[in-house]
């Protein structure tokens, strides 16, 4: 017969002497034979000397203590050792604090490792180093006991590390002949990197461990921490605005540079900063204004210098200067415009500054790449971070520019093969009062873009003293402003033909006209081919240099562009008349109605006066009239005695002797001054009568003699001399009555 036989096991673990219920470590165990028994140190066991009790018998549920019916109980002498623990021993870089690291740096891990008593086959260190970390041979081991522990060797493999490779340390068999109550270790020192890769990014953190293993017990140690702490820069670059105005050759830009370490967690001192910043071509003569630096900590201004175009801080000689945790660096520099630079360029220019993560230099630290910045890698953009930072900042160059429509070549790229006019702007010379810039052309149906551009109007250089008629030379007053002390030019065009364009010789109304500080009245002709009663542009340029063109760049001046009209050549006329049925209406010759030749006509456009007369049909006509008011007046001390002349109030065909009318655009051919004059009146008439001789005794003596009688009912007809009967019709006709009388008045 076979009993069952059952194990129960406990483990004082706080070490206060009495077996507590949570410290039995078997219960009610079958075992028959040999029996491996896997137990765990919990966490808040106490180190050093405590006691285990076993007991086996077929009765179970059985106590730590008391009477079993059979079995054996066996007490045991034991010590708990320390856990295995990890900790920093050290860092590297003096700006860290604490398991806060930078790229870089070097952390010393301290591996401590209690030995027990006795002979330990296989012992084997291995620690779990996160990737991001890489082992450095620096290995240090000690073996503290009292009397010695003994290693049969040490191997740590493998050969070659890299990031996150867990080095093996191999110690063979261990044996440990201490027997007192004090604990024996082996402690182990190495170092380890925190890597250039691109997974370690400010705030990562970097966790391991280690284990120990040897026959069949295997331990893992404690956790330890570490954050990845970086140099984070912000680089702000900005022009102070507004840009001066005008901004035209020797007028200064002015930048400001800030340079910020923000002081925000996970944020480390920056060494070794150099920042960069090269003027575009179209700036020159720069000057640093000020290095000022902010926040806290308060550092030392760096220098700063110009090499050329380019600024460096700080100085070359000065190598490179350090900015921790929310340090300010601001600079703020000018520079002034020159020549290649033409209105419309963009003028881009880009700082850049470079910073390590450590002091000095180190194979391992993360950096700008460089010891310049070279533009090429930004802060988080590549498989390896490059400390770089860099802004641009860009200004359109402006300058004075045109405003007539864009097929005049206005705009700097427009439908023309040709660039538009443009000026660098000077306070030295330029049209008018003022002038104001522009970024480009502003083309627009009414030459008024520029207008609009600033304030107040800079249109304001040229003014044309009378109308543009052809053949008549125009008076234009020019208002030039120069106080350079260098003799200006005034070229200008006129678009006689309406076509849109310019044409530099036909449409050239000034061709490098020297003109002086002040107001001047120029003059130009007008073609007789030029095309009347359209609108048309002016441009005018002023400059130092006398051959230019209406399009494309000059250095300085100003450009002006206007809307204008080639008015119509108009005429008045019309013709001077008998008016002999007083109706008021020029009837015609046909009706007897002749025009009056050698009439002086006079004609007063705006004061000017001029006179004409008459031709043999009475007509007369005035011509090559521009628009505006005029005034007709016949002179009547040259109509002929035989006019009676009654003014009406109707000039047209009335007989007043004025009318005042207005030529227009829309009406510049007026052929309706016509004037009418009545003649002098007469009576024609008498008596038809039989001639028979009564009272005298001679008949058809062609007298009215005594009782001849008149005749009544006879038709008489007049006739005008120059068309008697048989050429011409009667003008008039009736039939004798009262007595043979007749009278035509």
């Amino acid at each position: 017969v076979t009993q069952t036989g059952y194990l129960n096991a406990w483990i004082d673990w706080n070490g206060d002497g009495t077996w507590a219920a949570g410290e039995q470590i078997a219960t009610d165990l079958v075992v028959d034979g040999t029996t491996t028994l896997n137990v765990s140190v919990p966490g808040g066991a106490t180190t050093g000397t405590t006691y285990a009790r076993f007991r086996y018998s077929s009765e179970s549920g059985i106590d730590a203590t008391g009477i079993a019916l059979d079995g054996e109980v066996e007490d045991y002498k034991l010590v708990i050792l320390t856990p295995s623990a990890k900790a920093i021993a050290s860092t590297s870089a003096t700006h860290t604090t604490g398991s806060n690291l930078t790229i870089g740096e070097v952390v010393r891990y301290r591996l401590t490792t209690a030995v027990p008593e006795g002979v330990l086959t296989n012992f084997r260190i291995t620690d779990l180093l996160p990737s991001g970390l890489q082992y450095s041979n620096t290995l240090t081991v000690s073996l503290i006991a009292d009397t010695g522990i003994i290693s049969t060797g040490l191997s740590v493999t493998p050969a070659i590390f890299s990031s996150g490779t867990d080095p093996v340390f191999d110690f063979g068999t261990v044996t440990n002949n201490d027997n007192d109550s004090n604990e024996e270790y082996i402690v182990i020192e190495f170092d380890a990197v925190v890597l250039n890769i691109n997974s370690n990014q400010a705030g990562a953190t970097r966790t391991n461990s280690y284990t120990v293993a040897y026959g069949n017990v295997t331990e893992t140690s404690n956790s330890v921490s570490i954050t990845v702490v970086e140099p984070v820069l912000a680089l702000d670059k900005q022009i102070i605005s507004p840009l001066p105005e005008p901004l035209g050759l020797g007028n200064y830009v002015t930048y400001t540079l800030v340079v910020n370490h923000s002081g925000s967690s996970n944020r480390s001192d920056a060494f070794d900063l150099v920042l960069t910043d090269t003027l575009p071509v179209g700036l020159a003569g720069a000057q640093i204004v000020s290095v000022t630096p902010s926040g806290s900590p308060l550092i030392a201004a760096p220098s700063a210098e110009f090499v050329g175009n380019a600024l460096r801080v700080p100085a070359l000689a000065d190598g490179s200067f350090d900015l921790p945790r929310s340090a300010i660096v601001t600079i703020i520099y000018r520079a002034y415009l020159v020549a290649p630079a033409q209105p419309r360029d963009i003028l881009t220019n880009g700082a850049g500054v470079v910073w390590s993560s450590l002091d000095g230099a180190d194979a391992n630290e993360r950096s700008g790449g460089g010891t310049e910045p070279d533009g090429t890698g930004f802060y988080n953009t590549g498989p390896v971070d490059d400390y770089e930072r860099a802004d641009d900042v860009s200004f359109t160059v402006p300058g004075d520019w045109g405003d007539a429509p864009n097929t005049y070549a206005t705009s700097k790229i427009n439908p023309t093969s040709f660039e538009g006019p443009s000026h660098f702007i000077t306070s030295t010379l330029y049209l008018g009062a003022l002038v104001d810039d522009e970024t480009n052309g502003q083309p627009n149906a009414t030459a008024t873009g520029d207008d609009v551009i600033g304030s107040p109007d800079d249109e304001d250089g040229i003014t044309f003293l009378n109308p543009i008629v052809p053949r008549r030379v125009i008076s234009t007053e020019v208002v030039v402003y120069n106080t350079s002390g260098t003799q200006a030019y005034l070229n200008g065009w006129l678009d006689f033909d309406g076509d849109g364009t310019f044409t530099q010789g036909a449409d050239q109304i000034f061709d490098a006209v020297a003109v002086t500080h002040g107001t001047q009245i120029l003059t130009f002709t007008v073609p007789s081919t030029a095309t009347q009663n359209i609108p048309t542009y002016a441009r005018f340029r002023l400059s130092f240099n006398p051959n230019i063109e209406f399009y494309g760049f000059t250095e300085v001046g100003e450009v002006e562009d206007y809307e204008t009209y080639i008015e119509p050549l108009g005429y008045i006329g019309d013709r001077i008349w008998y008016d002999l049925d007083l109706g008021g209406d020029d009837d015609g010759s046909g009706a007897g109605e002749f025009g009056i030749p050698d009439i002086t006509v006079q004609l007063d456009g705006d004061g000017k006066v001029v006179t004409t007369t008459t031709s043999i049909t009475g007509f007369y006509v005035f011509t090559d009239l521009p628009p505006g008011p005029y005034v007709v007046t016949v002179l009547t001390n040259t109509l002929p005695i035989t006019i009676v002349h009654t003014p009406t109030a109707d000039p047209d065909g009335g007989n007043d002797s004025t009318s005042s009318l207005t030529l227009t655009r829309a009406s510049f051919q007026r052929t309706d001054q016509d004037f009418g004059y009545p003649p002098e009146l007469h009576a024609i008439g008498n008596q038809l009568w039989i001639d028979f001789g009564a009272g005298t005794g001679f008949a058809n003596n062609g007298r009215r003699d005594g009782s001849e009688s008149g005749i009544d009912g006879v038709l008489v007809e007049l006739y005008d001399a120059a068309n008697p009967p048989g050429v011409g019709s009667a003008i008039a006709s009736m039939t004798t009555v009262n007595g043979g009388f007749y009278l035509f008045d």
